[in-house]
């Protein structure tokens, strides 16, 4: 099956986007196709919504960057972490340098920091805290200390049980 997306004009002069699906079934005898059978799918409003989401990714791409925002997913489930370029900069790493997993945050944590910020963490995924929004300094790669504002949201299962958690950092 041979597919391609195309643009066509319509009969009232407007282009929308198409899906073309085919495929020969019966060709002559030296080999050349004689017959085809196919599909054509109008497709214009999910490319209109991929155009709108890669406009939305772009901005929200320049936001950030701008606003020098450090950005961090954590998987509660797996303890796999996410941590964005950005946020690896904070901390005067190129994004290669810097693994994303949970104990390379944790132990660049200062150490007069360490009981109030875990605190704040367990008290915000267990519903005691109701925002996470908290101060505390983070190693940076020359060996200074960074003064890092952190801010996050969860998510929970249906059951309401903690199964990630994302926010952002500001130096």
């Amino acid at each position: 099956v041979k597919q391609g997306e195309v643009r066509l004009q319509t009969k009232t002069g407007e282009y929308r986007w198409f899906l073309d699906r085919g495929q020969v079934v019966s060709r002559d005898s030296s080999g050349a196709p004689v017959r085809m059978v196919g599909t054509i799918t109008d497709i214009t409003t999910r490319k209109l919504a991929e155009a709108a989401l890669r406009d939305s990714q772009v901005r929200t791409r320049l936001l950030i960057k701008a606003a020098n925002l450090g950005l961090w997913d954590w998987d509660l489930l797996t303890n796999d972490v996410y941590f964005s370029p950005e946020w690896k900069r904070q901390l005067g790493y190129d994004d290669h340098e810097f693994p994303n997993d949970y104990s390379a945050w944790n132990s660049r944590l200062h150490p007069d920091d360490i009981e109030a910020t875990m605190a704040a963490v367990q008290g915000f995924l267990d519903e005691r805290r109701s925002a996470y929004d908290i101060e505390f300094r983070l190693l940076h790669k020359d060996g200074s200390w960074r003064w890092i504002l952190a801010r996050a949201d969860v998510v929970r299962d249906d059951t309401g049980r903690p199964i990630r958690m994302m926010g952002c950092h500001l130096d």
